[in-house]
């Protein structure tokens, strides 16, 4: 197995346990000792997973957790709480707050090995999903695009074939034409352009390209 894990946990001596069974494995691991720490490190690291006692100073585990799930680029990062406290009310509200598994100490090794390679390939199995109809909605925002610089170039061949360079008003005609279909076509080079400078052809989701799709359609003049 591979990946980076977070772990938050105030005993020195679970982190360091934690660490070297999960180094084993051969993941990598960075730990800190609280919840703040916890919620800093994954805003800079973004990790693959995140293992966190509960009981923490100065910030506790529910804290941290309810923090990292309301920032956008960590809030799909997969929580385990690994923690003493296992009352049923501490478990609902590990969970309410966006954890993705919940393990009482003190922990089966094989368990936690367990629990973590099932949490990792899932959350890598949504990533793919998501990358996979992010493709496909890009591919179809190609396509789109391409029939209508196509049928804006058709138009102008069309009015070209047409047109007489004797008539003075066929040749108006032309070239309001030409105008016309080249300001559709820079419209989409351009919307293009802009999608890429800030990113969007590659980080855009499923939806938000297919929002971009119908923003450029809908603007383009007829």
């Amino acid at each position: 197995m591979s990946g980076h894990i977070l772990i938050a946990d105030d005993d020195a001596y679970m982190r360091k346990l934690v660490t070297l069974i999960l180094s084993r494995e051969g993941f990598e691991v960075t730990s800190v000792e609280n919840g703040f720490d916890a919620v800093k490190r994954a805003g800079e690291l973004r990790p693959d997973l995140i293992l966190m006692d509960v009981m923490m100073p100065r910030m506790n585990g529910f804290e941290a957790a309810r923090q990292i799930r309301s920032v956008e680029e960590c809030s799909r990062i997969p929580i385990v709480f690994l923690t003493a406290k296992d009352q049923t009310d501490d478990k609902r509200l590990g969970f309410q707050l966006g954890a993705d598994d919940y393990i009482v100490k003190p922990f089966d090794t094989e368990e936690l090995l367990a629990r973590v390679s099932s949490r990792l390939n899932k959350s890598r199995q949504v990533l793919l999903d998501r990358e996979a109809a992010r493709v496909e909605t890009l591919g179809q925002l190609i396509v789109t695009l391409a029939h209508y610089i196509n049928n804006a170039l058709a138009v102008i061949d069309g009015r070209t074939e047409l047109t007489s360079e004797t008539d003075v008003k066929q040749v108006k005609k032309l070239k309001e034409t030409v105008l016309r279909q080249s300001r559709r076509i820079r419209m989409v080079v351009e919307s293009l352009e802009e999608m890429a400078s800030r990113r969007e052809l590659a980080t855009t989701d499923y939806v938000g390209i297919k929002n971009t799709m119908s923003n450029i359609v809908f603007l383009m003049p007829t």
